[in-house]
């Protein structure tokens, strides 16, 4: 690429505003020989005028000025040839520049793209939110229905608990009164004769006279006072007294109560045995009765009374 008047003149016009710049492109363009060339030719005009002798000496520098040229001139020449690789630089940087808007231009497309897609976005969350917001209310009605259901359950489930401790009372006073009335029989039916149950009265009354006697503690005597019926009967190897516990679903526990009762009765008679009565009876009281050997009195219906061996 050609340089310019333009160019040059802006070259010369940098060169005047920059002092620093113009001695470096005094020292780039001329070479120390060049440089020294005024001072030299000072004193080849004064050595001239002096003797003829220095001709020879001038005319090595003059062909040291001729080399320096020289070198300038290849100096020029390559600097020319960086010009042109800069200037195809500048238009590989301009290309670049171009390619740079073009990928501006297609971010900024997309960019719109997006907005419009996070507007589109905005609107359906906005639906969302609404929608969270019914679905809310309507789970907070429900759990506010179902904690009045819980509510009424619990109120059921306790009138249920009432309604089933007071039939169990009215099933356990119905079994005490039917042992009451046919325990003798059924006991018969157990091989046990001449049977018979204690009123409360006699109960009571021969508890006292035992404590009394001091052959029964206070204790004893309160334990025993809490067993359903006593009841005296005859075996093969003579008199025995029972200690009845009567539930409508006999359990372990209804065991133990017989078992442990039954003990403290031998305190007045010399044989005596537990014996349970109810209408159904557990896993647990039927290991507990045949471990035990225990009178088991089960009425299967309460008009028909089933006595079975324990």
């Amino acid at each position: 690429m050609a340089f310019t008047v333009d160019e040059f003149h802006d070259l010369v016009r940098l060169l005047d505003q920059h002092p620093d710049w113009r001695r470096e492109m005094q020292r780039l363009v001329l070479s120390d020989e060049v440089l020294r060339l005024p001072g030299q030719v000072t004193a080849l005009v004064a050595a001239h005028e002096r003797t003829d002798a220095r001709l020879e000496a001038l005319t090595d520098a003059v062909h040291d000025l001729v080399s320096a040229q020289a070198r300038t001139e290849e100096r020029m020449t390559e600097l020319a040839a960086a010009h042109g690789r800069l200037e195809e630089r500048m238009t590989e940087l301009a290309a670049a520049h171009g390619r740079l808007e073009e990928r501006m231009t297609e971010l900024a497309a997309r960019q719109d793209r997006l907005e419009e897609r996070l507007s589109e976005l905005a609107g359906a969350q906005a639906v969302t939110e609404r929608r969270l917001n019914e679905l809310t209310e309507v789970v907070r009605r429900l759990v506010e229905t179902v904690e009045r259901l819980i509510v009424r359950q619990d109120q059921l489930a306790g009138d249920q608990r009432v309604a089933n401790n007071r039939l169990s009372r009215l099933d356990g006073l119905y079994l005490e009164q039917s042992f009451q009335q046919k325990g003798p029989a059924r006991l018969g039916q157990q091989g046990l004769k001449r049977a018979r149950v204690l009123t409360s009265h006699e109960w009571v009354s021969q508890l006292d006279d035992e404590e009394r006697a001091g052959r029964l503690s206070a204790d004893d005597v309160q334990e025993l006072l809490r067993v359903d019926a006593v009841a005296e009967a005859r075996d093969a190897a003579g008199p025995v007294w029972l200690a009845v516990e009567v539930s409508a679903t006999v359990d372990v526990h209804d065991v133990e109560r017989a078992v442990r009762r039954a003990h403290l009765l031998a305190h007045l008679h010399v044989r005596t045995r537990a014996a349970v009565a109810g209408y159904h009876l557990t896993d647990g009281a039927r290991r507990a009765i045949a471990a035990d050997n225990v009178v088991l009195l089960k009425w299967t219906d309460p008009s028909s009374p089933d006595v079975q061996s324990g």
